[in-house]
């Protein structure tokens, strides 16, 4: 009985290794995409919209733009958002999905203009940094959030609070977080995959 279950267990421990190795490998990969562009190709404005024919080429955008802001701010700790179902009115778009997103940073408790310079420059010289993606396909919206805490500055009085809300042009979009909800969960439940 002892060995079975040793057995059982080594086999379980192999499984999630091997799902954990293939984790990273992607995580790589995305890593390498990224460092094949400037920092403009993702995010040429603070405010960015993408339209995109599949899922899997927004999530392709998603893990490489991550990457590649990730690798931009290496001076500071990602602290992760989670993702989220969001209740509002789809938008119009031309191909069946798209992304919407923003990046803001602040000093202390002051807000930073990112249109006046190098966006790049401005998010590693700052104290925090927000980084949120909005996706609508069909019937579904979801929200993905990141931030970024320079060490030095210590606490973050909002950094791991999630944000309720959304305003889009003129539509307001409520946030659900569901336990556990991160870039894959999101993308399952965009696929209709989970509700």
């Amino acid at each position: 009985m002892r060995r079975a279950v040793l057995f059982a267990v080594i086999i379980l421990a192999g499984m999630f290794g091997l799902a954990g190795c293939a984790s990273i490998s992607r995580d790589v990969h995305y890593a390498e995409l990224a460092k094949e562009h400037d920092f403009e190709y993702f995010f040429s404005d603070s405010d960015f919209r993408f339209d995109f024919s599949t899922l899997d080429e927004t999530y392709d955008y998603v893990k490489t733009a991550s990457a590649k802001i990730s690798q931009a701010l290496s001076n500071k700790n990602r602290n992760k958002g989670l993702g989220a179902r969001l209740y509002g009115p789809m938008i119009k778009t031309e191909r069946p999905v798209s992304l919407i997103g923003w990046i803001r940073a602040q000093d202390s408790s002051k807000a930073i203009d990112l249109s006046n310079g190098n966006i790049e420059n401005l998010l590693r010289k700052s104290d925090a940094v927000y980084l949120f993606f909005i996706v609508f396909h069909e019937d579904r919206i979801v929200s993905l959030s990141n931030y970024y805490l320079d060490p030095k500055y210590g606490g973050f009085s909002d950094g791991n609070a999630q944000v309720k809300s959304f305003k889009i042009s003129d539509n307001t979009y409520e946030a659900d977080y569901p336990m556990g909800w991160g870039i894959e969960k999101v993308f399952s439940y965009l696929k209709g995959e989970i509700d």
